[in-house]
């Protein structure tokens, strides 16, 4: 009989590479190295500097104690668990021997290079795991493929024929352990460059060489590089008429080598050549051309140098998602009911202006931001967030962020999750098939699939389902029967209420600690990013949403209140929601939360 928790893994692993949906639970391994990198800059720094540090060294210990105790790799057998206890005692020490520490830090660390992909096979094979420790075991390994630069493509081609899907972790392991000696192809990619690169026939970005092969009328260029290849190259875009792929589009054909980039497979090599050329050039022909979304043309071409007759092409451009995001959907809205109010509200009173003027700055702000890179979208992300949260009184900017941020996203995380819940039944028809899950339809909508629904009854429907539902949902989508049943599990008391509440706060501030870490990391040293700067700026932008969709929404209902008003009112207000709705287990009010009070 298959086993519920592997089918789960695998289904829900396709299901987030497929939609690239938002990875919620980090790996311990991404705390270890950031805490490390921590080390490194006390150990270096001035006293003033490295007291400073010290204070950021207590929430990183804090950080990763947490991350470790609710990791899947912490809570059943495999081969990191002895160390992970290792690690436990010596983060629980009322005196930290911080010199071991990173010793026992350092030598874990190395091991995430070896067999990670196998000891994640050996857990699913050796334990029943339980559906909520599966969800943040996949979302762990989404980040690994990240960094070992695995391509999801490839992990797509490689789900798509195995012959044994429960041992999909095993391939991916084979695949990377075979692919460090495979031979990598060349690449061509049609590059429009700024100003007087135009004329040179070699650029370097990042110390690798792009030669010129054909120029933007496709006449060839003399480059001795390419001369033995130039018959076979000239033939096939030319002769056989590839360069229509490209279409009236501006630019150069360019030609490198993917042997030395960074990427396991040869798609993520070139996505990842492509992104340093944007990186480094996009500014530059900003200023000489005006706005441009991209420089490097989506058609890539690739071929392997001993046969240049041979040729493979892809998109180096990331298909979009395949499920749109529901609070971006949300939000999209509320801004756009901001905007046509604002503009009847500057032909209102001049007194019920100032809070328009305020979110609209913030707005302008953050829409200007998708042009930069993603260094000073963190930084200007971080600032805009600041400005929403903090008030000159106060002590501590971190405190009062991460205060605010994280009561915001608290007061509406249960309700969230179920709109998720709802989303999934509605995509799957099952508010049509299911006749107990009709009971919580409140009115059918004009769109399909936009269906309103009761959160209480609905609840109280998942609550009390039969098992013959269960098994329908099961049967229908895994992935949406494991959120149910962690839902569930998570409202079945004021405790268990309390106690996802409480693990939901330590996630918020773990991430607005270490956006912040990072932020001054980039604002005030001259240092090279050593994190996953697309991960936190994806975070940082939820939560500043978050913050202005609350702002916008009490804005347009009174246009005299601040907001100074506004924050501080979500400060009381879950304190209300704690003490007073969810102790008295009133799921009417805890899944549709009470309004401010303003």
């Amino acid at each position: 009989m298959e086993s519920l928790h592997k089918k789960l893994f695998v289904e829900l692993l396709e299901k987030k590479i497929n939609s690239n949906d938002d990875i919620k639970y980090d790996s311990f391994f991404n705390i270890i190295e950031e805490y490390l990198n921590l080390e490194k800059d006390i150990e270096n720094a001035n006293e003033k500097t490295a007291e400073l540090l010290r204070r950021s060294r207590k929430d990183y210990i804090s950080d990763l104690h947490n991350l470790i105790s609710t990791s899947p790799f912490f809570c059943f057998s495999n081969r990191y668990k002895n160390d992970l206890r290792t690690i436990q005692k010596s983060l629980s020490e009322k005196e930290i021997n911080f010199y071991l520490l990173r010793t026992i830090l350092t030598a874990f660390l190395k091991k995430r290079k070896i067999g990670y992909f196998k000891n994640v096979q050996f857990m699913l094979d050796k334990n029943r795991i339980d559906f909520k420790h599966i969800i943040t075991l996949v979302d762990n390994v989404l980040i690994e493929f990240k960094f070992h630069n695995i391509s999801f493509e490839k992990i797509k081609s490689i789900l798509k024929h195995t012959d044994n899907r429960n041992k999909i972790c095993l391939k991916i392991q084979d695949f990377f352990e075979q692919s460090r000696e495979k031979q990598f192809p060349i690449c061509f990619l049609k590059i429009e460059m700024p100003g007087e690169l135009q004329e040179k026939d070699k650029i370097y970005i990042q110390d690798y060489a792009l030669y010129k092969i054909f120029d933007e009328n496709w006449q060839t260029v003399n480059n001795g590089f390419i001369k033995e290849y130039e018959e076979d190259i000239i033939d096939f875009f030319i002769t056989q008429n590839n360069k229509e792929k490209y279409g009236k589009s501006k630019g150069s054909l360019y030609l490198f080598d993917t042997k030395y980039l960074d990427g396991t497979d040869y798609r993520t090599k070139v996505r990842n050549m492509a992104e340093y050329i944007e990186k480094e050039l996009n500014w530059i022909n900003h200023r000489e051309n005006g706005r441009k979304k991209r420089l490097v043309h989506n058609i890539a071409f690739t071929s392997m140098k001993d046969d240049l007759k041979i040729y493979k092409n892809f998109n180096i451009t990331l298909a979009a998602p395949r499920t749109i995001n529901i609070h971006y959907k949300r939000q999209q809205i509320n801004i756009e009911e901001f905007y046509r109010n604002y503009l009847i509200a500057l032909h209102n009173s001049k007194n019920e202006i100032d809070s328009f003027k305020v979110i609209y700055n913030l707005l302008n702000l953050i829409e200007n931001t998708d042009d930069m890179t993603l260094e000073n979208q963190l930084v200007i992300l971080w600032s805009s967030l600041e400005k929403i949260c903090v008030d000159l009184n106060e002590n501590s900017i971190i405190s009062r962020v991460t205060t605010i941020s994280s009561k915001a996203h608290l007061m509406y995380v249960l309700k969230q999750d179920l709109n998720n819940i709802w989303h999934l039944i509605t995509q799957n028809n099952l508010h049509e098939t299911l006749e107990s899950i009709k009971g919580a339809i409140l009115e059918p909508s004009v769109e399909e699939k936009d269906v309103k629904y009761n959160p209480e009854e609905l609840l109280s429907i998942l609550k009390s389902m039969s098992e013959e539902d269960q098994k329908a949902i099961m049967e229908r989508d895994i992935t949406l029967g494991a959120y149910i049943y962690c839902f569930v599990n998570r409202v079945s008391s004021t405790d268990d209420i309390k106690q996802y509440l409480k693990e939901e706060e330590e996630i918020v501030n773990q991430h607005i600690r270490r956006i912040y870490r990072h932020r001054n990391i980039l604002t005030h040293t001259n240092m090279n990013k050593t994190f996953d700067i697309h991960y936190f700026v994806k975070k940082l932008r939820g939560y500043l949403y978050s913050l202005i969709s609350i702002l916008i929404h009490y804005t347009l209902r009174n246009p005299e209140l601040n907001i100074k008003d506004i924050i501080y009112s979500i400060d009381k207000t879950y304190e209300f929601y704690i003490k007073d709705i969810i102790s008295k287990e009133d799921f009417r009010e805890i899944l549709k939360p009470h309004y401010l009070y303003l």
